[in-house]
């Protein structure tokens, strides 16, 4: 039926998060990563399979990343319970802890099939090829990989861990590797270099690098390969 109404008569009961959330959610299925990791990881007895927990867990990572004890509260304040048909009540750490440990599993398939499905679509080329690497702090001790090295901030004191990326020059990531905070950036090229042409066969490409990865040997490699 129909009603007349006014602005100062309507009353806002509740607000969610909706399109950042809906955005990112058709990107994801744009890119079929719940059916990827639907193939690669068995299903328990859970309510709530890994491949959405990951899905929650990888958009708010990009609209609003928090700890993961807090990404429940977050997901109850936006539209994905509808969108996902899951009650808000059944992510809770727990869940998110396992799907973590789940996905590390499966890291080296996921970065082939992102390379793969970058491929496929036509997306963009492996001629030209970005890397780089950043770093992270923890507060307190953090984890085995975390320890006090070249700071790229301000925080001296901290433990770090460093993260590597490579990326095509349409800006898709396609390699990422997670280092121990001391490691020196020159040190991890040949790894790479040897990365690409026997995981992903790639054979004529360009690298892009930090002036800091430049070495007689790391050239060496790369001209080789």
């Amino acid at each position: 039926y129909t009603f007349i109404t006014t602005w100062q008569d309507i009353k806002l009961n509740q607000s969610v998060d909706f399109l950042t959330v809906g955005v990112l959610t058709k990107i994801w299925r744009y890119w079929e990563l719940g059916k990827f990791l639907t193939g690669q990881l068995s299903r328990g007895k859970e309510s709530v399979s890994i491949a959405t927990v990951a899905q929650i867990l990888a958009i708010n990572r990009a609209v609003s990343p928090r700890s993961d004890f807090k990404v429940q509260d977050w997901y109850k304040k936006t539209i994905l319970p509808v969108l996902l048909k899951t009650k808000s009540d059944a992510i809770n750490p727990t869940r998110i802890y396992r799907t973590l440990d789940a996905v590390l599993t499966i890291e080296p398939a996921l970065k082939k099939y992102l390379y793969e499905q970058i491929k496929a679509k036509g997306l963009s080329e492996f001629d030209l090829i970005f890397y780089d690497i950043t770093s992270t702090y923890f507060e307190g001790v953090g984890p085995s990989l975390a320890v006090r090295g070249h700071p790229r901030g301000f925080c001296n004191n901290k433990r770090q861990i460093l993260l590597a990326l490579a990326i095509t020059k349409d800006g898709f990531p396609f390699y990422w590797r997670v280092l121990k905070g001391n490691t020196v950036d020159v040190t991890t090229v040949k790894e790479l270099v040897d990365y690409l042409t026997k995981t992903y066969e790639l054979k004529h490409s360009a690298l892009v690098l930090d002036r800091g990865m430049v070495s007689a040997d790391n050239l060496k490699a790369i001209e080789d390969a």
